[in-house]
């Protein structure tokens, strides 16, 4: 938090003896998850997950212990118990996922800054970008940065006063539980409808973010997404998911958080067990979505029907 001087710990943003334990599987004697940042080629030169243990899953230097207590305290000690009609829990699960997203984007920018010349050769392989899509990263990251600093100021402030009711929410939930989480702050390009809302070289352009939250829980699953209520196009977003009906609705979803952040974490089991071309355009979507040299993704129903809120 703004002020604190005590060491922030390795905290997590899904959480680990929750979220996290509910959707690990056994791979070769070892509890796992998939997560999109930790992807390999296999003898076939395709990518595919290297499994992770849930230690390491969506984990960032953000809060101290002190403050990762206090604040989230009454989501994380009883998380069977989060209340989608209680304002604060809404508000509490949308902060952390800012705040993961704001603490990455700070270091990405210093990482993309301070790389000498072999880490940088590095980045641009792995990233697979050339030195104009480094540069622009890094200026992209920037601009990020900087739009979220009054933005997190106004979370921040919104958690000191008890404004937990300052976003525009959109809740979700099914009766069973779900075998993936995420927990993420985007800009996603287009609304559902097509229209265009966050493609832009202005810098002075203001993005429609959203604040994006799936948590599986013991008999059902959550989803909460924020947008500012300053961003009508934020808002549009949330309201053409909120006008889907369920199988429409759920799938939308699914695009939404397979297409706007790494930070999403999958069911070993689970995902194997998807039909294998499924298994791929979930990978493709990820790395397409990333690709500075390709053209931004647009949701169409009639390519895309992978819906991850089916109960299995």
């Amino acid at each position: 938090m703004e002020g604190c001087q005590e060491t922030p710990i390795n905290a997590h943003s899904i959480q680990q003896n929750g979220a996290l334990s509910l959707i690990e599987s056994e791979i070769n004697g070892n509890q796992s998850v998939y997560t999109f940042t930790e992807l390999e080629l296999n003898v076939n030169n395709e990518s595919v997950f290297r499994p992770i243990g849930k230690r390491q899953a969506s984990t960032f230097f953000g809060f101290c212990n002190k403050h990762d207590t206090e604040i989230f305290q009454e989501i994380e000690n009883s998380p069977n118990g989060i209340d989608l009609n209680t304002a604060k829990h809404k508000f509490l699960l949308s902060f952390r996922a800012f705040a993961i997203s704001y603490h990455r984007k700070k270091e990405d920018v210093k990482l993309f800054i301070s790389a000498d010349e072999s880490l940088r050769k590095e980045i641009k392989k792995h990233s697979d970008i050339d030195d104009e899509g480094y540069e622009k990263y890094i200026s992209g990251s920037k601009i990020a940065v900087e739009e979220m600093k009054p933005q997190r100021d106004f979370l921040i402030n919104a958690l000191n006063t008890g404004d937990f009711d300052c976003l525009h929410f959109l809740s979700y939930s099914v009766d069973h539980s779900v075998q993936f989480t995420s927990t993420m702050y985007t800009s996603p390009p287009y609304l559902f409808s097509g229209e265009e809302i966050n493609i832009s070289e202005d810098t002075n352009f203001e993005y429609s973010d959203i604040i994006s939250t799936v948590i599986p829980l013991q008999n059902r699953a959550i989803v909460v997404l924020a947008s500012f209520k300053d961003r009508p196009k934020g808002i549009k977003y949330l309201e053409e998911i909120d006008s889907f009906q369920k199988r429409e609705k759920e799938i939308a979803l699914t695009w939404h958080f397979l297409t706007n952040s790494e930070n999403v974490f999958f069911s070993p089991n689970a995902f194997n067990s998807l039909p294998e071309g499924q298994q791929r355009k979930i990978i493709e979507l990820y790395l397409d979505s990333k690709d500075l040299n390709k053209p931004y993704l647009k949701f169409d129903s009639k390519k895309f029907d992978i819906n991850l809120f089916e109960k299995p």
